[in-house]
């Protein structure tokens, strides 16, 4: 009797997940992300796993905003440093120079939060 309801829970509760999942990523547009740089140290650290949620090209970038942006078809993840007519300049906060210039179309996310930070101090690349 309580196997049954153990299984019939474990299937609601990953029912939900999965609810959850698709109403997120797919409807309100947020995203979780696996870091593999220390770009963004101390603030972000390699092996985190963050939020993002999509942005839209209509959306007002802030500076001092953590953006991630498509750089020859890699996500990087850095903070927004200026706006000028040339394009946005990012940084990460563990670099010591600026990226090159960045268009605003290439901007895909905004950065949320750390969901969970993996505490084995290994290298996983």
């Amino acid at each position: 009797m309580y196997k049954k309801i153990g299984n019939y829970l474990s299937i609601l509760v990953l029912s939900l997940m999965i609810a959850v999942f698709i109403v997120g990523h797919f409807i309100l547009g947020y995203t979780v992300m696996y870091v593999t740089s220390n770009s963004m140290q101390p603030f972000i650290q390699k092996g985190d796993y963050i939020l993002c949620k999509r942005t839209n090209s209509t959306e007002t970038l802030e500076i001092d905003e953590i953006y991630c942006y498509d750089s020859e078809g890699k996500l990087v993840i850095h903070r927004l440093q200026s706006i000028t007519d040339d394009g946005l300049s990012f940084k990460g906060d563990n670099n010591i120079s600026v990226d090159r210039m960045v268009q605003r179309e290439n901007v895909e996310y905004i950065y949320v939060c750390v969901l969970f930070r993996l505490p084995f101090g290994k290298d996983l690349d």
